[in-house]
């Protein structure tokens, strides 16, 4: 998957930008933007990658991470114009086992 924006509006938001799910899945320049409560959901153990994306103003979780999951999270920015309370960028299931690897996080 690469290329893409995924806007979020007031009047149209998204529960979820994109779900993955199975095996060699690679996301590839995708910007996240608005009323997005959770932009990238990882629900697989599979080989999942998310390089060169940009997460703004997401409302809630930029990536939540299932149980089990490894993905692969490098060269992404993620930034916020405001506080969003206790919301983390990243939300990693208590056996998920992401690999960070230069991430940006502003904000």
């Amino acid at each position: 998957i690469s290329g893409l924006r995924l806007l979020g509006r007031p009047t149209a938001p998204l529960a979820v930008g994109l779900h993955l799910s199975g095996d060699n899945v690679v996301v590839d320049d995708v910007a996240f933007d608005g009323q997005v409560l959770v932009a990238v959901e990882v629900a697989s153990t599979g080989s999942i990658t998310l390089h060169s994306s940009r997460f703004s103003d997401v409302q809630a979780v930029a990536i939540r991470i299932a149980p089990g999951a490894k993905p692969s999270i490098r060269h992404n920015v993620f930034s916020r114009k405001a506080p969003s309370g206790t919301e983390a960028a990243i939300e990693v299931a208590d056996s998920a086992s992401p690999r960070l690897v230069a991430n940006l996080f502003v904000g």
